[in-house]
């Protein structure tokens, strides 16, 4: 089970260098916007919300404001509310994690609690989906469709089985949901 610290740990070695990126054809100035994109630090305070939920951890202890993924971001604080906590954002829409069960999905903005994507059977293993997602785009600059196609099963498979696989066919950009 992927834990709040793990994960910081394991974006770190994922983290690619300015070296790598400007190899790759970035300039400087865009490489450095990149690596600030996984940059996760500790928070002064420590959270104990007697939340077991890695995801919900690492949005009380750690401070995401410069954190992305394409287009998730995280919230400063988790907020509940009837559907669960709100854990993210995707492309203007909510990343919520389940009270009834703690899977993840993508609500869609002013719905109650509209599924637009189902993410991950559990907030830790959207984390691990989601290192793996960072481990790609850290390596990937150019729109591979084979690759993004194997990233896409990969995601998918961790985050819990194929009800998932819309979502990382979306984060990841592939052209088709065929996936195989």
């Amino acid at each position: 089970m992927m834990h709040e610290g793990e994960f910081v740990r394991q974006l770190r070695q994922v983290t690619p260098s300015v070296h790598d990126l400007v190899s790759r054809g970035l300039s400087a100035e865009l490489a450095s916007e990149v690596i600030r994109g996984y940059s996760i630090h500790p928070k002064s305070r420590i959270v104990a919300s007697g939340m077991q939920d890695p995801l919900v951890r690492l949005i009380e202890n750690y401070d995401l404001s410069n954190f992305h993924l394409a287009d998730v971001t995280f919230p400063k604080e988790v907020e509940c509310g009837r559907w669960g906590c709100v854990v993210g954002h995707y492309a203007g829409d909510d990343l919520v994690r389940r009270a009834s069960d703690g899977s993840v999905f993508l609500m869609e903005l002013g719905t109650t609690g509209h599924a637009l994507y189902e993410c991950a059977e559990s907030g830790d293993k959207f984390l691990d989906a989601l290192l793996r997602s960072a481990q790609f785009f850290g390596r990937s600059l150019a729109s591979d469709q084979l690759e993004a196609r194997r990233m896409v099963r990969e995601c998918t498979a961790l985050a819990g089985g194929e009800r998932y696989a819309r979502f990382y066919n979306s984060l990841i950009g592939c052209s088709s949901l065929e996936l195989n």
